[in-house]
């Protein structure tokens, strides 16, 4: 079985190279690459063709911007029966390709997604999510209720799925398209192993670390029914009130207390977000290091 992988990619040939290679490293050899060039550099574009001068990767370049627009042109492209998709500056894990593969010649899904290892930098790696989804919950509830972060390559689509499934420009186009995936009542299924590293401490000039609170509000308000009012509330104080208190500060606090009383998100939480805006950008390093340590032990093991 034929599985295609789609690497968007705009910047950084090392950061290409390293991702390429956890692709060719697979157990699972029976493989494409799709490396998409979106708006580089001439010189850039030169070291992609010599990354990608082996007979199962392919360069496809376009002009236009944007990962989303990048992965929905792989997706077009691409030959296999699933499709995997990996940002350049993370890399697989060598068995992730088999695990799914295998997994979906026993139970067929549409999507499908794993956890990974969250890589904060200074050895700080921990599972990401912490827990599990149980496949009953809504989906919006076990990504912002119960933080169940995940990235672009955890993702994992069906050949026929990608016909009628599409990324949306940012924010947030990883949970979209799950939610996109459940509104339309595919199978979805999360897988409970380690198969992937997202690179976390890679901050510099990530649209995702762009807080534009008009954009994220707007996102979560446009989504469809499936997203329950604790989902919204439990997003709009994890992913916009916490990365902009206390310059906003009546506005997070409403959003705080909403949150709070909903019990969308634990009150021991919410005096994180609190803290974590009232200390320096060190101390606030340190003090979501120490957080995020604690919380992943006596999560779900893999």
């Amino acid at each position: 079985m034929l599985l295609s992988v789609v690497i968007p990619w705009h910047r950084n040939p090392e950061d290409l190279q390293r991702a390429v290679k956890s692709v060719l490293a697979q157990t699972w050899q029976d493989l494409e690459i799709l490396v998409v060039a979106n708006g580089v550099t001439d010189h850039d574009l030169s070291e992609a063709k010599k990354i990608c001068d082996n007979s199962r990767t392919k360069l496809v370049t376009t002009q236009q911007k944007g990962p989303s627009f990048a992965r929905n042109l792989g997706m077009e492209r691409s030959k296999g029966e699933l499709i995997f998709f990996l940002d350049a500056d993370d890399v697989f894990l060598p068995n992730k390709l088999e695990v799914f593969a295998e997994h979906y010649q026993k139970a067929p899904f549409d999507l499908a997604f794993s956890r990974g290892v969250r890589d904060r930098g200074n050895g700080v790696e921990i599972p990401m999510p912490r827990d599990l989804w149980d496949g009953d919950t809504p989906i919006a509830d076990f990504f912002f209720v119960m933080a169940g972060n995940i990235s672009s390559s955890a993702l994992v689509i069906s050949k026929s799925a990608a016909a009628v499934l599409a990324f949306k420009p940012p924010p947030y186009e990883d949970p979209d398209l799950v939610i996109q995936a459940e509104q339309k009542g595919m199978v979805t299924t999360m897988l409970p192993q380690l198969l992937y590293i997202w690179s976390d401490y890679r901050t510099e000039g990530r649209l995702s670390r762009e807080v534009d609170v008009e954009s994220r509000m707007n996102w979560i308000s446009s989504l469809p029914d499936n997203v329950t009012k604790r989902a919204r509330l439990a997003f709009k104080a994890r992913c916009v009130a916490q990365h902009i208190f206390p310059k906003h500060f009546l506005f997070c606090l409403r959003i705080f207390f909403k949150a709070g009383v909903s019990r969308a998100v634990p009150l021991r939480e919410i005096l994180l977000f609190i803290l974590r805006g009232l200390l320096p950008k060190k101390a606030e390093s340190w003090l979501l290091d120490l957080y995020f340590t604690s919380r992943s032990k006596g999560g779900t093991q893999p």
